[in-house]
């Protein structure tokens, strides 16, 4: 199964065990463990191109977000609406 598909199921899981913790999402956090599952199950997953791209595509998403956030520029997600960040 390619790594990128993988890398998907473990972050949708993840989101969901913290939904029904009521734990607060945290996208970083989330690709960090799924990336240390991945290679924790299969180092060779580590030279995989898609599993690079897709970790950096991923990683920077999520510190973009967060800098828009703290800038006030983007809307924070509560429940089924979004909220002004203002």
């Amino acid at each position: 199964m390619p790594a990128t598909v993988v890398r998907a199921a473990i972050m949708g899981s993840v989101f969901l065990v913290a939904e029904l913790l009521g734990r607060q999402r945290n996208s970083l956090a989330a690709l960090m463990l799924t990336a240390a599952l991945m290679v924790a199950v299969e180092p060779r997953v580590l030279w995989d191109i898609s599993f690079q791209l897709s970790l950096s595509l991923h990683a920077r998403h999520g510190v973009d977000l967060a800098l828009l956030q703290q800038a006030g520029k983007c809307g924070k997600y509560s429940g089924n609406r979004t909220i002004s960040g203002r």
